[in-house]
This record gives C-alpha cells, structure tokens and sequence, in this order.
C-alpha cells in the first residue's frame, strides 16, 4: 500500500508538472501571438535605452533586438503568469492561439502593431498632445477644455461601430488603470507648486484625457482599418477567452511603473549576462524608475 501511494504521488507529481510546463508554453505562445503589444512594449523601452545610453544609441537599438528576439517573451510571459493562472484556464488559452492562428486576424494584428509603433510619430497623436496640453491649462484656470475632435474623414457609421469594439475590447477600461498613477504624478507636481485644489484638477485632467482616448482612437483606427475588420475585431474581443485574458493583462499592467520596472528588472538580468558592461548604467535608471512605484 506504501508503495501504491509512493507511485500515485510520482504520477500527481509528474502530472502537476508536465500541465504546468503546457500551460507555460502556450502563455509564451499567447505572449509571441499578441505582437502589438510587444511592439508597443519594444517602442517603449527603446526610449529608455536611448535616455540609458545617450551616446550609442545604435548599440542600444541592437541590444534592444536581441533582448525582444531571444529573451522577452519569456520575460513578460513570466510577469503575466501569476494573474494568468488565476483568470485564464488552458482551454481558454488554446482558444486564443487558435483565433491568433486565423490569417485574417494575424494580418489585423500585424496592422496593429504598425499603429503601436508609429502611434507617438502620428499627427493624429501629436493633435492629441497639443489638445491635452491647452485642456491642461484651460482646467488649471477653472475653464471648459475643447474635445479633441472626429477626423472629417470618419463616418458616423464607422463611428458607431468602433464605440463597439471600443468597449467590447475594453481598451477605455484598460487604459484608464494606467493612467491613474500618471494624474497622481500630477497631482503631487501641482500641489509642490502651490496650485490650489489639485486633487480636483488632476481628477479633471483624467477624465478629459479618458473621454478623449476613444477620439484619439478613432481617428487613427480609421485609416488603417476597415469597418468589415472592425466587425472581426468585435467578434474576437466578445469571446469569453479573450475577456478573461483581457482582465488578467488589466492586474498586470495597473500600474505601468510597477509593470515597467518588472521588465526593465527582467532586462537587467539578461544585460548582466550578455552585456555586463551595460549593466551597471541601466541599473541607475532602473532604481529612478522604481522610486515612481
């Protein structure tokens, strides 16, 4: 009987270990399968690289590649995992590398990831600074800041349907968690400058920067993608997979400063092995970073 449960316990084991080893490998897989969000990830760090290393930034492009190319995914894979494993079952996983396998989705993806990388170039976004830097000193004075407007170009139908897919794919949701830390930063400048009711002013500056995303949205959604893409997009956002993979990113990725110092720590790791010389300057940045969360 000793030995009966001896060998049931090696199976469980052994079975325990070989799911976990499944389920990690699709997580990596789901993580490669949603390439705009690596891209934007990549956009974002190259900008860190370059404030790290002002001077090369031709070698901070090329360690930057081969961090994304070898080592990411694993990366991000391995901060996704806890919130992953608590929201999103294996067949729920499978289900969106099986809808991350459609032709027609990938290309859609691959679109995507084009907007993420050239979002912070786009006129569309440069529109979006400008509008957001007169609301900011409109509110600041008690005024009524302008929306930013709907290109002429958008159609009301076109309008319509991507509000659907805004809120079906819970893009507003998401983004305003992340951008909850980044009105306390405000919040805490205004106050040292001696600005009256900043709490007020930085929760006013949220919503306006909230009800304004979607715009922001619309208008570059609309020159890269179709309204039949839009009704593809909904589909997918409406799954029941995708909306608990969607509400495992938002506990991730809450705090933007928590999820970036997470991957720059990851990042440092790797520089510490194959680029140990960059190591120590990256690290500098990396303690200034953490001091934010």
């Amino acid at each position: 009987m000793k030995r009966f449960f001896s060998l049931l316990l090696i199976v469980s084991i052994s079975t325990s270990l070989a799911f976990a080893d499944a389920y990690r490998e699709a997580l990596v897989k789901y993580v490669n399968g949603t390439q705009d969000n690596i891209e934007q990830l990549q956009q974002s760090l190259g900008f860190a690289m370059q404030q790290v290393f002002p001077d090369n930034p031709e070698k901070a492009a090329q360690i930057l590649g081969e961090y994304f190319s070898t080592q990411a995914s694993e990366d991000i894979a391995d901060i996704y995992e806890p919130s992953f494993r608590k929201n999103v079952s294996q067949e729920d996983l499978d289900q969106l590398l099986q809808m991350y396998s459609d032709p027609r989705y990938q290309e859609m993806s691959r679109r995507s990831a084009q907007v993420m990388a050239e979002l912070a170039q786009s006129p569309e976004f440069a529109q979006f600074t400008n509008q957001l830097t007169s609301a900011i000193q409109s509110i600041t004075v008690g005024g009524t800041p302008e929306p930013l407007p709907v290109s002429a170009s958008v159609t009301a139908d076109y309008r319509q349907l991507f509000h659907s897919f805004y809120n079906e794919a819970q893009i507003g949701e998401t983004l305003n968690k992340t951008y909850t830390p980044v009105v306390d930063m405000i919040e805490s400048s205004l106050s040292k400058a001696g600005v009256k009711d900043a709490k007020t002013i930085a929760s006013t500056v949220l919503s306006y920067i909230s009800s304004n995303t979607e715009t922001l949205f619309l208008n570059i959604y609309s020159n890269v993608f179709t309204q039949d893409d839009l009704h593809l997009l909904i589909e997918a956002s409406a799954s029941p997979a995708q909306k608990k993979a969607t509400q495992a990113t938002q506990e991730v990725v809450t705090n933007p400063f928590t999820f970036a110092a997470a991957i720059l720590t990851k990042m440092s790791s790797w520089l510490q092995s194959h680029y140990p010389d960059y190591a120590e300057p990256f690290d500098k940045s990396l303690q200034e970073l953490q001091k934010l969360q």
